[in-house]
């Protein structure tokens, strides 16, 4: 992330380390420690910081630099959903995991050990959607699942980071299967933290609808008052 937005203000290539050319406007500039990890504070060039877990995923409100957080906090679980073209044929749920599991070990599993143990797929065929999660395994020590979200999101959604791969492909039984849409959601082993700054503009917003609200009925009844005493006064 890092080199893509060095190589990217420089108004380089990112395709040079794989990335994301089409969407380097939403990547930010991280400060990271010196074995690669995010650090906890991240803070943009207008001087306003947040709080980042391990994914690198905003978790607090936004503040200046005078803002606090005090570790890193540690994404433990991964959800991908995943949406496939529409495909000739019935698609067997059975054995679109078993091959997706495979196509998972054969692509990550040099990066992450034991990753088809980690993964929990469910399939969806009215909606074509694979609801994957990714989860760490007790006592296997250094798996890093942030890793995993972001080569699945670009070997899926833009490009593979690396450059013999190919774009991921699902082939269930003499059904191929072409991806044409990935979210990625991270769980942290900490809720995020807000200020209730947000709920405190919601609650704005439905105070300013309620009263623009009064004022209209308001109007409603005193025009509507107005043209029956107009009415009285005619019929008089």
């Amino acid at each position: 992330m890092k080199a893509e937005m060095y190589r990217a203000k420089k108004g380089l290539d990112t395709r040079t380390i794989g990335g994301k050319p089409l969407e380097t406007s939403f990547i930010y500039n991280p400060e990271c420690e010196n074995d690669g990890m995010f650090k906890a504070k991240q803070c943009n060039d207008s001087s306003e910081c947040w709080c980042v877990n391990s994914a690198g995923f905003r978790r607090t409100d936004k503040g200046d630099k005078d803002l606090k957080c005090e570790k890193l906090v540690k994404t433990n679980k991964v959800h991908l959903d995943l949406i496939h073209k529409s495909v000739d044929g019935e698609v067997d749920a059975k054995k679109l995991e078993v091959h997706f599991k495979d196509e998972f070990h054969k692509r990550y599993n040099n990066s992450i050990k034991d990753i088809d143990r980690m993964l929990s797929i469910e399939y969806h065929p009215k909606d074509r959607w694979i609801a994957v999660v990714v989860k760490e395994l007790e006592g296997v020590e250094n798996t890093d699942l942030t890793s995993l979200a972001y080569y699945i999101e670009n070997d899926v959604k833009l490009r593979p980071l690396f450059e013999t791969s190919e774009m991921f492909k699902l082939t269930v039984g003499t059904i191929k299967l072409e991806l044409k849409e990935i979210k990625v959601f991270s769980m942290d082993e900490k809720s995020p933290t807000s200020s209730g700054k947000l709920m405190s503009n919601v609650n704005i917003s439905i105070l300013v609808v309620a009263l623009l609200m009064i004022v209209v009925i308001t109007a409603w009844i005193c025009i509507s008052q107005y043209r029956q005493r107009q009415e009285r006064r005619q019929h008089s």
